[in-house]
């Protein structure tokens, strides 16, 4: 299911609910979290004194839309990956190439296979450089 496919199936799914769910649904997709005075709005139009805007498709942000640039700055409070210590951090420089090198054991293959997902390499077993 593609991300298109999965938003639509949201507004779809809340169709049959009522329209204070809507308007709270099209508020917290449109938002980062519900403020005191946006609860007191969605209090109003469960009593009915006031009208819901229910969530539609145009609520959630175009996915083919281009959200600029990212930038990982650092990986670290890893767990449950090769024989990484939790304590272990990797950072990024901000501009420019960052080069991870270490003895074998070190931990280069364990943040490579994060950086991997983190990064949705398209090749899962892409072959690192052999030093």
């Amino acid at each position: 299911m593609t991300e298109a496919q999965a938003l639509a199936s949201i507004v779809a799914w809340s169709e049959d609910s009522p329209g204070w769910q809507r308007d709270a649904l099209r508020r917290l997709a449109t938002g980062n979290s519900l403020t005191g005075a946006e609860l007191d709005e969605l209090v109003a139009i469960c009593k009915g004194q006031a009208a819901a805007n229910p969530v539609t498709a145009d609520s959630f942000r175009d996915p083919a839309r281009v959200q600029g640039p990212v930038h990982l700055r650092r990986v670290h409070n890893v767990n449950h990956v090769n024989a990484l210590a939790s304590d272990q951090r990797l950072a990024f420089q901000p501009n420019g190439l960052t080069i991870i090198y270490g003895d074998n054991g070190s931990g280069k293959s364990g943040y490579s296979r994060i950086l991997k997902k983190a990064c949705r390499a398209r090749t899962p077993n892409c072959r690192r450089l052999q030093s």
